[in-house]
Parts: structure tokens; sequence; C-alpha cells
């Protein structure tokens, strides 16, 4: 079986699916398959120029700080 994405008009991830590619089928009218075997890609990211792009944007990095001194000691 290998992976297909299949995306929308609108380039948008729809489906993610396995083929045997040995069965007839083809996606519904107006969508496209891609064959993403080693391709990181999921249900509703951005299909483009032949790259997935996950639309979610990566969390703001939280800057931690350090109010006390850490010690290896264990409290007494």
């Amino acid at each position: 079986m290998k992976r297909y994405a299949i995306i929308d008009a609108n380039g948008l991830v729809d489906n993610i699916i396995l083929w045997d590619e040995a069965a007839q089928w083809s996606p519904p009218e107006g969508m496209t398959m891609v064959k993403v075997e080693d391709i990181l890609c999921s249900i509703g990211w951005k299909y483009e120029n032949e790259v997935f792009t996950d639309p979610t944007p990566p969390p703001e990095p939280v800057i931690a700080t350090v109010t006390e001194p850490v010690t290896d000691t264990p409290a007494e």
C-alpha cells in the first residue's frame, strides 16, 4: 500500500489515503492526488509548488527565568 494525499482545488490536503495501486481508482472531480510515502503532511496542510506547508504557525518560544540557583544537593 502506498500513501497518497488528496488535494482539493484550493491546494489544501483534504484526505490521506492508502492505495495499493492495483485497484482502479481516481480522486473525485476537482481533486488531485500526490504520493507522499516519505513526505510529512497532514489533512489541512497547503500544497503549492510541489511543497506541503503546515498552516499552523509554530508556538512562540517561552523564555524561562531562574529565580533560585540550581544545586546538586537536595534541600534539607
